[in-house]
C-alpha cells in the first residue's frame, strides 16, 4: 500500500487535515495552515478531526507515512554504509552484510505479497 494512494481515498476535508498535520505528504509546496483549513471547512471547531486522529483509519495512515519515511531512510543508510564498506571499514562491512540480508528479506516479502493476489481465475 502506498500512502499517496490511501490519501486519495479520503474525503477532501480529511485529506486536507492530514496534509496539514503532515506537510511532507502534500503534492504541492504550498502548506495548509490551520486558518486555511478552518476557512475551507467553514468552522473554527475541529473537534471532529481531533477525534478522527484517534481512529484506526488515521492511525493506519500515520503508520504508512512512517513506513514510507523509514523505507527511504533505509536506502540512504544502505548507500552510506556501502561506501564506507567499500573503503574497508570493518564495522561498515559487518553492517553492510546485515543490511544486505534485510534488503533480501524485504524483497522476498514484497514478492510473496504480490504473488498472494492470484485470484485463481484462468484466462
Amino acid at each position: 500500500m502506498d500512502i499517496k494512494d490511501e490519501i486519495k481515498k479520503l474525503s477532501i476535508k480529511k485529506k486536507m487535515y492530514f496534509e496539514m498535520l503532515f506537510p511532507d505528504v502534500r503534492k504541492t509546496e504550498q502548506p495548509v495552515t490551520l486558518e486555511h483549513f478552518c476557512n475551507f471547512i467553514g468552522t473554527q471547531n475541529i473537534d471532529y478531526y481531533k477525534n478522527w486522529e484517534k481512529t484506526e483509519e488515521f492511525q493506519r495512515l500515520k503508520a504508512l507515512r512512517y513506513a514510507t519515511i523509514a523505507n527511504s531512510d533505509f536506502f540512504e543508510i544502505y548507500d552510506s554504509v556501502s561506501e564506507k564498506a567499500k573503503n574497508g571499514d570493518e564495522k561498515s562491512i559487518k553492517l553492510f552484510l546485515t543490511l544486505s540480508k534485510e534488503l533480501k528479506s524485504m524483497t522476498k516479502q514484497k514478492i510473496t505479497v504480490e504473488d498472494s493476489s492470484d485470484d485463481g481465475l484462468m484466462l
